[in-house]
């Protein structure tokens, strides 16, 4: 078995890798993107879209992720709002206007992480003392109770929704990287040696997850490669977002 290595180098650009909570101006508004100053943002990372109603009181309108950065601005491209989805309550009728906020990195200190094993998994939390890391544990028991034995995209989105994340950390082959929970596009990327040990579909405390006869009868994905696997769910992402494709598939 090839030994686990996490290179101690990372560490002089920890602060790079989780900044803090910032809040933007929209200075333009078009039919499906926004303007704001360009900061220190990077392509893929993504945020929200903030109205004041009055002195007290905000409303989220909408869901904006970096798609460009130029010069001093940034386009961010408009998705829909499924933060607090709910069917039971009224969609907001208001549009993101001149004025309005981005707010973007607010849960980028709580994170989860995807890792083959525990020993991996041990490593990387330890080198990041300063994130909140959220146990595995709480994404395995959310997919043993839809009776999924592997994640899909939307249960990345789903299960950081639940917990308030914005960061996810998986562990591919021969590298971690460090990705926008909604987007999965690739904000940073440490080198660590494949390990041969794996738990399917991520190291938990519940062990392997098999598919069910029901996941059989459904197709659900099933995880026979832990590093394949995820490869193939990033490529399919990526199929699917071009505006952002190259971020969240850089190789």
């Amino acid at each position: 078995m090839r030994i686990f290595l996490f290179f101690c180098c990372i560490l002089g650009a920890l602060a790079h890798a989780f900044e803090n909570k910032i809040s933007l101006p929209i200075l333009e508004v078009h039919e499906q993107t926004i303007t704001t100053p360009a900061m220190n943002l990077r392509r893929g990372e993504s945020g929200f879209v903030l109205h004041q109603l009055d002195s007290t009181h905000t409303m989220m309108l909408a869901r904006a992720v970096v798609v460009r950065v130029e010069d001093s601005r940034a386009t961010l491209a408009l998705r829909p709002l499924e933060l607090f989805e709910n069917r039971a309550m009224p969609l907001p009728l208001l549009a993101p206007q001149v004025g309005d906020q981005v707010v973007l990195r607010a849960f980028y200190n709580r994170a989860f992480i995807i890792a083959p094993n525990q020993q991996v998994y041990r490593a990387i939390a330890a080198q990041y003392p300063n994130i909140e890391w959220l146990h595995p544990d709480l994404f395995a028991a959310f997919l043993a109770n839809q009776g999924r034995a592997a994640p899909t995209m939307e249960h990345f989105h789903e299960i950081c929704n639940a917990y308030a994340t914005d960061i996810v950390y998986l562990v591919r082959e021969n590298s971690g990287e460090l990705r926008d929970c909604r987007t999965f596009a690739l904000l940073r990327r440490d080198t660590i040696a494949s390990n041969e040990e794996q738990i399917k579909p991520f190291f938990s405390r519940l062990g392997n997850m098999e598919r069910s006869w029901i996941g059989f009868l459904r197709r659900d994905p099933q995880v026979i490669d832990y590093y394949r696997y995820y490869d193939d769910l990033i490529h399919e992402f990526a199929r699917a977002n071009k505006d952002i494709a190259d971020v969240i598939e850089q190789k």
